[in-house]
């Protein structure tokens, strides 16, 4: 049996030819894997600008308005307050100067010191300095009028007797306010009770009218300073709910009743309240317009009156406006440049964008020429010129990488028809000249031949024959690459494999004498259809031998073999000679370094054909 037989040579053997040039060309397109448009990134963008611009300004214009509203709410407020508290504070002194007067001249009605005529002219001299009574009636014990003291022309009236609203009991108020009087074009005047007492008794009344002259001319300033071009911005009600001052002065000369005005409604007007508060509201007057302002009660002498300072919503709350209309244009504005900048931004990167998009269709499609044409997104200095670089850097390297890989998988189909897969891998990869050159290495050799084949072979057509054994052969071949061996060669009906090269491989005996048993056991199963087929049945007769061997490409410059020669090669050959159907021999040398000692019988030493010292020699079970 040869140990060379002969095999193609990869490099010569049209199987591994490169490929053409251009085959990526040849094969047809992919068909794009690019999904529908379906949310444009410039609209995405251009309402990403719009937000990004007009939220902040939405919520920044939102805060300014509230703190601008709160900010004009407390400015009113103070205005109010101060003006109804400066008003308050003329009502008191007015009120509290008449008291003073009027007490002044009863303590000189009871001075003892003087005669009568003579307390007559001091309490006459005295109401006549004062700068607010203009009348005053001397009522007796018995509440019969006994004089009037007049300072000025006007006829105020007195009644004979003391009126029923004055309070004469021991707890009654030291002074009493008991009457309002209107008066043609001028202020109304307040009629005052304060008691004439003697030795603890209460011997008489005084009644003295005064006017609210001043109280209105107050009114009139301050509405004129802080509420100019309002007619009803203060005033002042009585605890009957009528006007006895007004910036509008006719409305307090005529004590026109103040009970519509809805910030006077609210507050219980009454001469014996005894408490004085403010209190800042909104309301709607009877013709719709709405107000703010301040309603102040008063205390004392005054008490029971209502001091208010107004103003409409739509003058206090004027700026707001003003500016409730400013910030909607500022937003409108806004809105429009972010639009119109958005648009810019949107177009100056979705156009670039398309035509990338165009390139990774053209990527999908394996259109690599295409996508590697220079154009202006390549050329832009930014991410999206070095993505336009990229994506073209990539289509040049998937161009490059599938010619190469077409290359190496036609070399691989060629390569694998004759060698196992290690050994196309170390060709593919350019090891070749380092592992198919000439070694010393120690291998397992196997040779498995067909028992029985020319009386076989006789039996059967040629075609049928050569298909049985190529059938036998491709199974045999995938063991011995299952179990990482090389096929040597195919010599008639016998196969030549060894294991420990072109790699090494510590455990080659171990799986030469695996791959054996493996192609027996096959047999069980593959007769069963060769049986059907072909009306036989195949049966190998295995030899294996380790031993170091010369391993490496042989042959001549057109026509080279990967193949292992030596004499371990010889003494497998011969084992594979003398052993019986489906039996494997195996030399002691396999079985030691297999460490098979126990699924080995041995047969004693040997003799062999060629071999000049006997072998000891095993059957290896199954």
């Amino acid at each position: 049996m040869s140990e060379t037989a002969p095999s193609a040579k990869p490099s010569s053997d049209p199987a591994f030819s490169a490929p053409p040039a251009q085959a990526t060309s040849s094969s047809p397109p992919a068909a794009s894997v690019l999904p529908k448009i379906r949310k444009p990134l410039g609209r995405t963008l251009g309402v990403g600008a719009v937000l990004g611009a007009l939220v902040p300004l939405l919520v920044t214009a939102a805060l300014l308005l509230d703190v601008n509203a709160n900010a004009i709410k407390a400015d009113a407020s103070r205005l109010h307050a101060a003006v109804t508290d400066g008003l308050a504070r003329v009502l008191n002194d007015t009120f509290a100067n008449v008291e003073r007067e009027l007490q002044a001249a009863s303590a000189a009605l009871v001075d003892r010191a003087r005669t009568q005529e003579e307390r007559v002219a001091v309490a006459q001299a005295l109401i006549g300095a004062s700068p607010h009574l203009e009348a005053v009636a001397i009522y007796n014990g018995s509440g019969e009028r006994l004089d009037v003291l007049r300072t000025s022309a006007l006829e105020l009236p007195f009644a004979d007797t003391l009126p029923d609203n004055v309070d004469q009991s021991p707890s009654a108020p030291k002074v009493q306010r008991t009457g309002t009087q209107a008066i043609d074009n001028e202020p109304p005047r307040i009629q005052v009770a304060v008691p004439i007492v003697s030795d603890g008794q209460r011997t008489g009344t005084l009644l003295g009218w005064f006017s609210l002259g001043p109280v209105q001319a107050q009114v009139e300033r301050l509405a004129a300073l802080s509420m100019p071009g309002y007619a009803d911005a203060i005033f002042v009600a009585d605890s009957e709910g009528r006007f006895v001052a007004h910036a509008t002065p006719s409305r307090a000369f005529g004590l026109e009743s103040a009970r519509s005005e809805p910030l006077v409604a609210g507050v219980t007007l009454s001469a014996n309240e005894n408490s004085q508060f403010a209190i800042q509201s909104e309301a709607v007057r009877a013709d719709g317009t709405e107000v703010v302002g301040a309603t102040l009660t008063l205390q004392g002498l005054a008490q029971g009156m209502v001091v208010v300072a107004q103003m409409p919503r739509s003058v206090v709350y004027a700026s707001l406006r003003t500016m409730r209309v400013t910030a909607g244009a500022v937003v409108v504005v806004a809105a429009i440049l972010a639009i119109l900048a958005a648009l810019l931004l949107a177009r100056s990167m979705t156009g670039p964008i398309a035509r990338l998009v165009d390139k990774a269709g053209a990527l999908a499609r394996r259109d690599f020429a295409a996508v590697r044409v220079p154009d202006k997104v390549s050329a832009r200095q930014d991410e999206l010129g070095v993505l336009g670089a990229a994506i073209a850097g990539a289509a040049q390297q998937l161009d490059e990488s599938e010619a190469a890989l077409l290359t190496e998988t036609r070399l691989r189909e060629g390569l694998g028809r004759y060698l196992p897969n290690q050994l196309v891998d170390l060709y593919v990869n350019n090891r070749q000249e380092d592992v198919l050159a000439g070694k010393r290495a120690t291998v397992s050799v196997l040779f498995a031949d067909v028992v029985g084949f020319t009386p076989m072979s006789a039996k059967l057509e040629p075609e049928k024959m050569c298909a049985l054994l190529n059938d036998l052969f491709t199974i045999l071949t995938e063991i011995v690459f299952k179990h990482g061996g090389t096929v040597d060669k195919f010599v008639g009906d016998s196969v030549m494999a060894f294991w420990g090269a072109p790699e090494e491989e510590p455990e080659h005996a171990a799986k030469a004498i695996e791959a054996a048993r493996d192609m027996l056991r096959f047999l069980d199963v593959g007769n069963l259809r060769w049986k059907k087929r072909y009306d036989v049945e195949i049966r190998l007769a295995i030899g294996i031998n380790t031993g170091e061997v010369v391993v490496g490409n042989l042959g001549s410059e057109k026509r080279l073999v990967y193949t292992a020669i030596g004499e371990a090669v010889n003494i497998a050959a011969r084992l594979e000679s003398v052993a019986g159907p489906m039996q494997i021999l195996a030399s002691r040398t396999t079985v030691d370094a297999a460490n098979e000692l126990e699924g080995a019988i041995p047969l004693g030493p040997q003799t062999l054909t060629g071999v000049d010292e006997p072998i000891d020699v095993y059957v290896i079970e199954i």
